[in-house]
């Protein structure tokens, strides 16, 4: 299945999540760097050996290619959401989850290239560091994020401005946003993503 025709990737842990305790002794993760599919992404952290260290990366979700079926799938995944975000697993899970051998690895960084096919652009990612049996907590990449609202208030049909950090789709992976009004009515659109000017940050 190509890029293309990917429809989506249902990600489960879009924004926030427990961090789970890393294995006594094992590597620690201070930061990730955001990356495209292909493209490299640094891991910076220490606790772990260059010459035998090893990256994880995991993609939740679930693909598709019916691309008619997005609005049912992403509307059913905000009823069942409660406020409340899952915590990361425990474990790397076994399906959608690569181990990667780094590009290069010092003592305090890690260069290795995100996969790609069969993944659409952007996806998020669950990170690890593994140095033998011992494994870092997991670590969030490419992790869509909500700032503010250019506006406060808005009358129905008003355009307004959702302003935040990776929320940018592509012409095949569509972004979409499901607003929760605080007289308890639901709804789901379809948005229209712009990046910043000279920035990574999208609108």
């Amino acid at each position: 299945m190509r890029s293309k025709d990917i429809g989506f990737v249902a990600i489960l842990w879009l924004i926030g999540g427990v961090a789970c305790a890393q294995t006594p002794g094992g590597p620690d993760v201070l930061h990730a760097t955001d990356a495209q599919p292909g493209h490299v992404m640094i891991v910076s952290g220490g606790g772990y050996d260059p010459e035998t260290v090893r990256v994880i990366v995991h993609v939740p979700g679930t693909l598709t290619a019916e691309r008619d079926a997005l609005p049912d799938m992403i509307k059913a995944m905000a009823d069942e959401f409660d406020g409340n975000h899952p915590a990361p697993p425990l474990e790397p899970p076994t399906e959608q989850t690569h181990t990667l051998t780094p590009l290069h690895a010092s003592k305090r960084s890690v260069f290795v290239r995100l996969p790609a096919h069969p993944y659409p652009p952007g996806y998020t990612a669950i990170v690890w560091l593994k140095d033998g049996e011992q494994l870092s907590r997991p670590i969030f990449v490419n992790q869509p994020a909500a700032w503010f609202l250019l506006k406060t208030t808005s009358r129905p049909g008003e355009m307004n401005r959702l302003c935040g950090w990776n929320l940018r789709g592509d012409r095949y992976v569509p972004r979409y946003l499901f607003l929760r009004g605080a007289a308890c009515f639901d709804h789901l659109t379809r948005c229209k993503t712009e990046p910043r000017m000279n920035t990574n940050r999208d609108e």
